[in-house]
C-alpha cells in the first residue's frame, strides 16, 4: 500500500482492499466517518464479513427503530439477531458458534422513556460483557445515538463509559471498538486518537472537516486534498502508523 509521503493517494478497488490490503489485529479500533447515506455502514458490514471469526466475534449494537439495510447486511454477514443480551442460546437454531450477533433491542413505539430505558439496559449489559470477556469486536452502526442514551438514575455508568472504557483498555483484552457515524463533532476524540483505521467520506460540514484535521501522524492537507477527488461513495483510508509500519493512507473505491 502506499506509503503517505505524496499528494495524490493511490486508489483501489474496494474487493481488492478488503481482501488483500486491510490488516486487521485484534484489539484494534476502526472508525468510520461521513455523512448519512454515504455507505459506510455497507463498507464496515464487507470489513466485518472478513474478519469475524468465531473466536473474534462480532457484537453490532443498533439504536434504530427500523432499518432494512441493517437486517440485510447483518444477515448475510452471519450475524444472529437478538433483542437481548446476553443472547439465550437456541441450539436447533444456531449450530455451534455465531461469528457475530447484531442488539437490536425492541421499540415501544409511543413510549420514548421506556424505549430509551430498554436501549440503556440492553446496551450497557453488552458494552460490559465485551470490555469484560474480551476478543470480541463491538460495532457501534451510529455511536452519536449509543453514547446520548441516559442512564435511568444518578451515578450510574453511562453507555459512555463504557465506550471510551473499551478505547482505552479494550486493545490489551483484544477488543476492538469498531464506530460509524454521521456526527464527527459529537462523539469522542478517542474515536480519532485512539482508531488504528480510519475510513472517512467527503463532508460538506466545516467542523466535521476540522476534526479530521485532529488525525495523528498524517498531514491535515493529504486528508483533506484526497476527500476532495473521491467520488461517491469512496472512502479515504487512513491506516495509523505502528511500531513495525508506517502510516498509510489511499482511497477505497466503491
Amino acid at each position: 500500500m502506499l506509503s503517505a509521503n505524496s499528494l495524490d493517494a493511490e486508489r483501489i478497488l474496494r474487493s481488492d482492499f478488503i481482501q488483500n490490503r486491510f490488516a486487521y489485529h485484534p484489539g484494534q479500533h476502526v472508525s468510520f466517518f461521513g455523512p448519512t447515506g454515504d455507505g459506510k455502514s455497507t463498507l464496515a458490514f464487507h470489513l466485518l464479513s472478513e474478519v469475524a471469526t468465531e473466536d473474534l466475534p462480532v457484537v453490532n449494537l443498533v439504536v434504530k427503530p427500523k432499518d432494512p439495510d441493517v437486517r440485510k447486511l447483518s444477515d448475510a454477514a452471519g450475524f444472529k439477531l437478538v433483542t437481548t443480551w446476553p443472547p439465550n442460546r437456541v441450539p436447533q437454531m444456531w449450530e455451534g458458534r455465531p461469528r457475530g450477533w447484531t442488539l437490536w433491542p425492541k421499540h415501544k413505539l409511543g413510549d420514548l422513556n421506556a424505549t430509551n430505558a430498554t436501549l440503556y439496559q440492553q446496551m450497557v449489559k453488552a458494552l460490559q460483557d465485551s470490555y469484560v470477556k474480551g476478543n470480541r469486536i463491538v460495532f457501534a452502526d451510529e455511536i452519536a445515538g449509543i453514547i446520548e442514551l441516559d442512564a435511568p438514575t444518578r451515578g450510574a455508568v453511562s453507555t459512555r463509559d463504557w465506550v471510551e472504557a473499551i478505547y482505552s483498555r479494550g486493545r490489551s483484552m483484544g477488543t476492538g471498538q469498531w464506530a460509524a457515524t454521521q456526527q464527527p463533532t459529537w462523539v469522542p476524540r478517542k474515536m480519532y486518537s485512539q482508531a488504528s483505521h480510519l475510513f472517512l467520506s467527503p463532508d460538506p460540514d466545516r467542523e466535521a472537516r476540522k476534526r479530521y484535521s485532529e488525525i495523528g501522524g498524517i498531514d491535515p492537507k493529504l486528508i483533506l486534498h484526497n476527500l476532495e477527488r473521491c467520488h461517491a461513495f469512496e472512502f479515504v483510508y487512513v491506516g495509523k502508523r505502528t511500531s513495525t509500519n508506517p502510516a498509510v493512507i489511499c482511497i477505497v473505491g466503491a
